[in-house]
Parts: structure tokens; sequence; C-alpha cells
């Protein structure tokens, strides 16, 4: 408990887009639990320090749109995107990082974690994931999977520390890693340089290829891939539900058909955006926009992506809707979390 520079304990006022009390909400984001207590029916801090109005507050309010001032701080809970089937959480996407690989301040390497109850599959490996998975409220434990799409530094350099802080956090599970050929080499050979030793869980580095299908005992989904046009050998991913719902990540590309036909009538489009105009291996917003139309999605998403080195939120969504996209689109925040949708 912080016992310094202490300000009265104030109220949170908690609302949700669906009807559901403060305790739901509280039980039901690990984030929240993990920061407030519950008391009469009302999220409050248990001990409020400078440094935690000033640091914690602020990183919140990227997943849940929270406003605050020194007395009462309100927070909506739109940024978590999900619902409850038969109480069990249902599958989604938490984006980890949204940025390019060269980071802004509150972007950091884009990457993402899909969890699902059968358990959780991390996509890329840059940064500080072990810290952002549980920022996340994702148990690094329930990991069973990583898919590394492809090897720039920017999607793998976090592997090393993840490896280690696994280990040492008492994780006992074998870890399948997927990626290409060239990929997995690299990241291996990025791992012994570190020369982690006894200090990494057992792992199962297993090649996958464009058009592979990835499925796990259990699990109530199924993952498929396909080859980007990048600069480096680089595999997208759709995730597919039994009901036929789909979400679908471009990974790093410029505008491919594989890419597009892998997206088609997904209810979720994840895609980069990386450049203001049309760059080899990259795409622009305008472009983005052009696949997801093609593609005839429900919803984009906008990663890979800095208001310095791309253009302003506004505009990107706004060339996104120039090229013809009218579904929904934003510019991908982190630790937002993207659910299928439900079976209409």
């Amino acid at each position: 408990m912080c016992t310094v520079a202490m300000r009265p304990v104030p109220k949170y006022a908690v609302q949700r887009n669906w009807h559901e009390d403060a305790e739901t909400v509280y039980n039901d984001s690990p984030v929240l639990r993990s920061m407030f207590e519950m008391r009469d029916g009302c999220l409050e801090i248990a001990s409020l320090g400078e440094h935690f109005l000033q640091y914690t507050i602020p990183q919140v309010s990227h997943a849940y749109h929270t406003g605050y001032d020194s007395d009462t701080i309100s927070i909506t809970m739109t940024g978590l995107r999900y619902e409850r089937r038969n109480g069990v959480d249902p599958m989604h996407m938490i984006l980890l990082g949204v940025g390019t690989a060269v980071p802004d301040a509150d972007r950091d390497y884009t990457h993402m974690v899909w969890k699902a109850p059968d358990g959780a599959v991390l996509i890329d490996a840059g940064g500080s994931t072990y810290q952002r998975l549980l920022r996340a409220g994702v148990n690094p434990h329930d990991l069973r999977a990583l898919i590394l799409t492809h090897s720039h530094a920017d999607h793998v350099n976090g592997l090393p520390g993840l490896l280690f802080s696994l280990k040492l956090s008492g994780y006992n599970r074998r870890l399948v890693i997927y990626g290409n050929a060239p990929t997995l080499t690299a990241a291996q050979r990025i791992v012994e340089a570190f020369d982690l030793g006894e200090y990494q869980p057992d792992v199962d580095w297993t090649p996958i290829e464009a058009g592979d299908e990835i499925v796990f005992d259990g699990a109530a989904y199924r993952i498929r891939t396909a080859a980007t046009v990048h600069s480096r050998p680089c595999l997208a991913l759709r995730f597919d539900s039994e009901d036929g719902r789909a979400l679908v990540y471009s990974a790093d590309t410029e505008p491919c058909d594989a890419v597009r036909n892998l997206a088609r009538g997904a209810s979720v489009l994840i895609h980069e955006a990386t450049t203001p105009e049309p760059f080899p291996g990259h795409t622009s917003p305008y472009q983005a926009g052009e696949v997801a139309a093609a593609a005839g999605v429900a919803r984009l998403v906008l990663v890979h992506y800095s208001p310095r080195w791309t253009m302003s939120a506004d505009r990107a969504i706004a060339e996104t809707r120039a090229a013809g996209f009218t579904g929904e689109v934003e510019i991908g925040r982190e630790f937002a979390s993207y659910a299928l949708p439900p079976v209409q």
C-alpha cells in the first residue's frame, strides 16, 4: 500500500455500455480488481498516492477511456468490448502494443494475445511482453502457444525476456512456438545468444507455412495462415470460431491478394497502417481501407501505426473512408480487446 502523498480516497463511478453493476465490472476486470477494493457497491482505491494518480490512472485510460479529476474518476468500460456467454468469457484479441518499429510514448511494438477459455495464444513478442500480459489481465502461465509472424526485431526482441520471466515465475508447461522456418531459425539464434540455460521453459519449435492450420485440443477455434508481402517471410493469421465468425490479423504486409482473401467476410480485421503513402512491404491507411472494403469485413482496426510517422488519427480514419470502407473503423489502442460478435 502507498502511504505517502495521500489524497482523500475517491469514489469510482463505473459505467458500462450494457447492463452490469459495479460489482460485476469489478469481478470481471483483472486490471480493476488489482487496483481497487469493493466497498458498499462502489469501487474505491485502497490507497492513493501522487505516483499512482499520475502514472497508473493515465495507463488505464488507454484501455478504458478513463476521465478523472482530483476527487472523482469515471470509468467507461468501452475498451473491453466483450460479453459473457453462459458464464464463460468468449474468445477475444487483446492488443498489447500497437506502434511501429519506432515506438511512441504510448505505443509499444505491435503484438497481441488471443484469449480463450482453453488458454492464451501470444502473437509476436515485442517489448516487455510478460508485463504487458499482466496489465492486460492475462496470466502468462495461461500461454499455450506463441506465434511469431516474422523475424524483424520489433516482433521478436521480447522473446528471451519472456522465456526468462516465465521460467522464473514457475511456468511448468511446454511452450509451443510457431513460425515459418526462417523466423524460427532467427528466433532460436536470438534465444541462444542470451544463454538462458536452465532459466527458460521447455520449448517446442514448430515450423508452419502459408496455408497451414493450427488446431488445439479442446479449442473452439482454429487458426489459418497466409503469406504476406513483406521484406522478410511473414504470416498473416485468421482465427475462425466453430460457428463461422472470424478475426484476422494482417501482420506486416503491403496490400496483397493472400491477406485480402484470408480476411474475406471476417468480423474484425486488425490491419497494419504504417506509412502515409504506399511503400514496399507496408500499408497506408488508405490501402488498409481498400483491403477491408474488398474483403467485406465488418470492422477495421489500424495497428503498426504512429501519429508521428504515419499521420494523425483523424486523417487515417478519413483515408479509410475515402478508400470506400463503410464499416466500423478505429485506431488500435493499447490493451483494447476485440471479441467476435455474437451470431445474429
